[in-house]
């Protein structure tokens, strides 16, 4: 993967459990280091049941932003009661890191597992952490192997990480079959104002934002 076409924008890393989203955000910050400026790491992966595993398994991590007692709320919970409570106690500790980042913004912000926050924390604070960096590099579960226990924190959980899809200029969908690669290119319709465009192949992501499945943003593809 070409790192320094990364420098400068917007990129989240999508994908289902188990998929190597942390170990790709990895090399991503391995490969950028040294091209973008002073740089905070967030780490919000609970690291409960086997999943969710922080970066510090893949990288030596040095002032990392990771709240301690993270949940896995689907995992964690026991009803949808559970599994709401659990994601409310996380929000509650991710909260104050995002205000604090806003309060002295760095060149570079990555985020591994933001949606953990996501499950019951304020998209906008999100994106306004997001946009306060030049560079911004995360990664979050998109897929359908968990039982939110009738909780409806799945469909918040999609529907949120695909909001967000749209603020990136590149989006990086993780797969463990053999990957297809794929970009969406921008179109008419897309210029017009819709950012969708005609076809929403792939995710439902916008063309602007170019969807790769485990290929190089840098090669040319169609």
């Amino acid at each position: 993967m070409r790192y320094e076409l990364l420098v400068g924008k917007r990129t989240l890393i999508i994908g289902g459990l188990r998929s190597g989203k942390t170990k790709l955000t990895a090399e991503i910050v391995r490969g950028l280091m040294g091209q973008i400026g002073s740089l905070t790491l967030m780490d919000f992966a609970p690291g409960r049941g086997g999943v969710g595993l922080p970066l510090s398994n893949y990288m030596s991590v040095e002032n990392c932003e990771r709240p301690e007692g993270l949940h896995a709320p689907r995992i964690e919970g026991r009803n949808a009661e559970e599994v709401l409570r659990l994601a409310r106690d996380n929000e509650e500790k991710i909260r104050p890191i995002l205000i604090s980042f806003l309060s002295r913004p760095t060149d570079a912000l990555v985020i591994n597992d933001l949606t953990i926050y996501l499950h019951s924390g304020d998209p906008d604070l999100l994106l306004k952490c997001i946009y306060s960096s030049k560079t911004f590099v995360g990664n979050a579960y998109y897929g359908k192997d968990f039982d939110d226990k009738g909780s409806g924190l799945n469909e918040r959980e999609r529907t949120l990480v695909e909001e967000l899809m749209k603020a990136m200029d590149f989006v990086i969908k993780m797969d463990r079959s053999p990957p297809q690669p794929k970009r969406l290119k921008g179109n008419k319709r897309a210029a017009r104002g819709d950012p969708y465009g005609k076809d929403r192949r792939g995710l439902g992501s916008p063309p602007l934002a170019q969807l790769y499945s485990q290929c190089d943003p840098g090669e040319n593809r169609s």
